[in-house]
């Protein structure tokens, strides 16, 4: 859509009462499918709003692919938690939102964002999230923010903790990675805290790549300041150097 100006505010999405509580959300799906808390295609001319929303609660599981996605933007300028912050999970603890799927890989990211608008994303909680997958020989990957976007993008502030990739993925990789960026543009990655990520791939051959990185960033002119990151964890035996390495 072109439309600008749109604010998300103050929803709470997963449990079964009211303000997330009560027990999981809890989707059996019989086929591969996406799901996407708030999502979002608009205007770059005036920035949307995104404040506030709580997520968590989720038992989500398919017999196929599972994508999980907290909030997803596929095009246009936003501000992500720039006064409130946004809950995806919780602070601490485990499972707040357990992701399994039966495919080569489960993915779950907590903020995923695209296109080429200003992107800021500040002062929110991605945490306390398990993804899983049924079949061991399989992956289970997560990008707690996920950067696949051109424009101007600020990610500072936010607290990503206790996320693990329970999988033992003994025939493909693996990965958790706090911050993700595969594309160009200007990034800007400060004062963010990302702890206790924990991958349990346990596939034996050298040369696949099990991976646990706080900040990947390849692309792009970025600056990466006073984060603080700390307890990564990787079961992984991968031998490759640079933005490849089991730990980086």
């Amino acid at each position: 859509t072109s439309g600008n100006d749109f604010i998300i505010t103050g929803n709470y999405i997963g449990g079964q009462s009211a303000l997330c509580g009560g027990s999981s959300l809890t989707v059996n799906a019989a086929n591969g499918n996406l799901f996407q808390g708030i999502s979002l295609s608009v205007g770059t001319t005036t920035s949307s709003s995104v404040q506030g929303n709580t997520i968590k609660n989720f038992n989500y599981t398919s017999s196929s692919n599972s994508i999980w996605q907290g909030i997803y933007i596929s095009d246009g300028s936003v501000n992500v938690g720039t006064t409130t912050g946004n809950t995806i999970g919780a602070s601490s603890g485990t499972g707040s939102i357990t992701v399994t799927g039966n495919a080569i890989a489960t993915v779950v990211q907590g903020i995923n964002f695209a296109g080429s608008g200003m992107v800021n994303i500040q002062n929110n909680i991605i945490g306390s999230i398990t993804a899983n997958n049924s079949n061991p020989a399989y992956a289970s990957n997560i990008y707690a923010i996920n950067r696949i976007n051109t424009g101007t993008t600020v990610i500072s502030n936010n607290l990503i903790t206790n996320i693990i990739a329970s999988s033992t993925s003994t025939d493909y990789d693996q990965s958790i990675l706090g911050i993700r960026n595969t594309t160009g543009g200007n990034c800007t990655y400060d004062n963010n805290t990302i702890s206790n990520l924990t991958n349990n791939t346990t596939r034996t051959t050298s040369g696949t790549l099990g991976i646990v990185s706080g900040i990947l960033s390849n692309y792009g002119i970025t600056t990466i300041t006073n984060n603080t990151i700390y307890n990564l964890n990787n079961s992984n035996v991968n031998s490759a150097s640079s933005s490849a390495a089991s730990v980086t």
